[in-house]
């Protein structure tokens, strides 16, 4: 996957990836849930919930969005605020640290990008394109 979105993405390509707030013992820390928490150090693009700033109120703010698609029957509103920021794509993989985003968490249908296996890519410009034609 990483060698898919290297070479077949710009750079400023971004993702959202699967996610999970960690309140343990600090607030508001956000930790990546499978290898989508990868794709800045293999392919230079940005994630949604990135590691590298776990911390910040943008981070925060991304991972409830995400969280929110994952539970809302009318992700619409959710996945438009993530395109505002510029997140294009998505990142699908197993569950490796916690429950991760799957297909079915999305209301309407897709274009897939790239898929193997558990790990699938695909644009949310066509998710909003899709959710436009049903409204």
């Amino acid at each position: 996957a990483f060698n898919f979105i290297q070479n077949n993405l710009p750079v400023s390509a971004k993702f959202i990836v699967s996610s999970k707030v960690v309140n343990a013992v600090f607030e508001r820390i956000v930790f990546p849930l499978d290898s989508g928490m990868y794709i800045p150090a293999f392919t230079k693009n940005d994630i949604a919930t990135s590691f590298i700033s776990f911390s910040t109120d943008d981070v925060y703010e991304n991972s409830v969005l995400v969280d929110k698609i994952v539970t809302s029957t009318n992700d619409h509103p959710y996945i438009t605020q993530l395109k505002a920021k510029g997140y294009s794509y998505a990142y699908l993989d197993k569950d490796l640290y916690g429950r991760s985003l799957r297909s079915e968490d999305f209301s309407v249908p897709y274009s897939v990008i790239f898929s193997n296996q558990e790990v699938k890519s695909f644009m949310l410009t066509d998710l909003l394109k899709n959710m436009e034609v049903e409204s």
